[in-house]
């Protein structure tokens, strides 16, 4: 970010993409959505998924080249200055590679590899096996143009924890609530379909939210509940009270017996009541 430009550069080879560049979005993982056993085996293969080929073959961001000179040309001609300079992108590719080798490297990217590698799925399906990337037999080498963006945001409109939007001095502002990036995609309501690369949970979560003050009801983490009216019973007979808990016993109708005074407590005739 200091230097001001707005993308930088992923360089890696066939080799590496073939098992490690993974698309988001429904339409770029056919197997998955196509439930094909036999696609999602595939990708074991060190071989490029199509969609990945598609974007190496006609992407406006990738270059594909045999030889480090001409990939660095190629970057160069993407963004119309000469911003990579060869020798300083062979040295660090250079440094890279003789750490591969190094079975006690303190390499940060290296011994991340090596950590994915110990769980059997990461090795067969993530990551590719430690190599040089300057390996003709891994070739063609590969630059991807990465975009400096920020997403998930709410359009910076500040809102409290039910979504409600808040204007100056945090005091919300009445009527209008923020329910996600744009509609559907929260679960304001159903006319769009969910976009793919969005977190489904944290969408549909915050659509909740900002619903339940609109509808007069509260969040809970049971879901969404009615807003409790003003209970006026006694406390001995409001729910949930301490008395809630205790066994109601059991109502009998005593009268005394007919000679008896009015304010004794003689024992009488008890009978429950109808």
């Amino acid at each position: 970010m200091r230097s001001g430009h707005d993308h930088t550069w992923f360089v890696l080879n066939q080799r590496i993409i073939g098992k490690e560049f993974a698309l988001s979005g429904s339409e770029q993982n056919p197997d998955l959505t196509g439930k094909s056993v036999r696609g999602v085996l595939g990708r074991a293969r060190t071989a490029v998924p199509d969609p990945v080929r598609a974007f190496m073959e006609r992407g406006a961001d990738f270059v594909v080249e045999r030889d480090l000179g001409a990939l660095v040309r190629g970057m160069n001609e993407r963004t119309g200055e000469a911003l990579i300079d060869e020798a300083d992108l062979r040295r660090e590719i250079v440094a890279r590679d003789r750490e591969i080798r190094h079975p006690f490297t303190k390499d940060l990217q290296v011994m991340a590899v090596r950590g994915a590698r110990a769980y059997l799925g990461d090795r067969l399906v993530r990551t590719a096996a430690p190599h040089r990337i300057l390996d003709p037999a891994a070739g063609p080498l590969i630059a991807v143009r990465l975009g400096i963006l920020t997403r998930k945001t709410l359009g910076g409109l500040e809102t409290d924890l039910s979504a409600r939007v808040l204007a100056g001095r945090r005091r919300r502002w009445r009527g209008c609530t923020r329910r996600g990036r744009r509609p559907g995609s929260a679960g304001g309501h159903a006319r769009l379909p969910l976009p793919g690369g969005h977190f489904l949970g944290g969408c549909l979560f915050s659509g909740r939210a900002g619903a339940g003050p609109r509808e007069g009801r509260r969040l809970t983490p049971g879901g969404l509940r009615r807003r409790r009216r003003r209970d006026r019973r006694p406390p001995g007979a409001r729910r949930g009270g301490t008395e809630a808990f205790r066994p109601a016993p059991s109502r009998r109708v005593c009268h005394p017996p007919a000679t008896a005074p009015a304010t004794a407590a003689a024992p009488g005739r008890c009978r429950p009541p109808r």
